[in-house]
């Protein structure tokens, strides 16, 4: 798939230990509702057990390239700023980084 000039694929992971038809399918209704489009799902197991005890969602969509370099639609209407900028220095939100 060729993508025009300035364009490029962004990806999106949400993350769950919800993992039963519809935790998953309110998932991935939320999100292609969004603008995104499914692309696959990943699943952790637990060595002691037949049930996977986490999943991984994957989404993608295509965005703009601005000028400056930041995307278009870096957050969403799901993310916040502080989720966005905790996220990029590896801190999670509500957690104290410890240094």
């Amino acid at each position: 798939m060729t993508r025009e000039p300035g364009r490029y694929l962004q990806y999106k992971v949400v993350e769950t230990s919800a993992v039963h038809d519809l935790g998953l399918e309110a998932i991935i209704n939320e999100w292609v509702s969004k603008g995104w489009q499914y692309d696959g799902m990943q699943f952790a197991m637990h060595p002691s057990s037949r049930r996977p005890t986490m999943a991984f969602v994957l989404f993608t969509r295509e965005a703009r390239v601005e000028e400056g370099g930041a995307g278009e639609g870096t957050g969403d209407a799901g993310d916040t700023a502080s989720e966005t900028e905790a996220s990029d220095k590896g801190d999670t939100p509500g957690r104290a980084s410890g240094k």
